[in-house]
């Protein structure tokens, strides 16, 4: 089988374990600013006070780009660690299989990469500039304040579920499984710096 310099030398970076840090850390802090922060804004009624508005849109903002950062570090992490040039020069019978498998990995990863971007580009402006204009004529939260609500927690199960489901993954990849779990076939390397799904030569 063909490989790139690339696929046969060394990993630069210990991508493995970064992801890894990188998922654990953003489940911690999404879960202690959704299970914690939240409730006491919310039980101490600072959500209604008037200027609550600028002050969300600052904290959300900056998490929002932390996401974002986390999101690029395990995109590129397992990018790096499927290595898919492995099955853009398998053998045409397999191909498609192989590229199967590894889109099985990567598209929890894109998730996670999209969502932040909502995050950062449209929900938190959006719901930042219309918190603004009703605590100016002080009415209740209108429909439109209620829908950016329930998009936003939708988007925050999904992104649990995808940060989850890598850590499942990646957890298999340290031996818990014979391979990495959820591709078929797969062989993981226990060096730490990439995995190689390609079927023994």
């Amino acid at each position: 089988m063909m490989r790139s310099k690339l696929a046969s030398s060394p990993a630069l970076l210990p991508w493995r374990p970064l992801v890894l840090l990188s998922l654990a850390s953003w489940l911690g802090a999404t879960l202690l600013l959704d299970c914690l922060v939240m409730p006491v804004l919310y039980a101490g009624g600072m959500i209604a006070q008037s200027g609550f508005a600028s002050v969300g849109y600052a904290l959300f903002g900056a998490f929002n780009h932390v996401e974002l950062l986390l999101g690029s570090v395990v995109l590129a992490g397992l990018m790096a660690l499927v290595r898919p040039q492995d099955w853009l020069h398998a053998p045409s019978a397999s191909s498609g299989t192989r590229e199967a498998d590894y889109w099985r990995v990567l598209w929890p990863a894109l998730v996670l990469f999209v969502i932040p971007l909502l995050y950062n580009y449209g929900l938190t402006p959006y719901m930042s500039a219309l918190g603004l204009s009703l605590t100016e004529v002080a009415v209740e939260p209108s429909v439109s304040m209620n829908a950016m609500h329930a998009a936003y927690w939708g988007l925050e199960v999904i992104k649990l579920g995808a940060i989850a489901l890598l850590l499942y993954r990646l957890s298999g990849s340290f031996g818990l499984d014979s391979g990495f779990s959820g591709v078929n076939g797969g062989t993981g390397d226990r060096s730490g710096n990439r995995f190689d799904l390609a079927k023994p030569e």
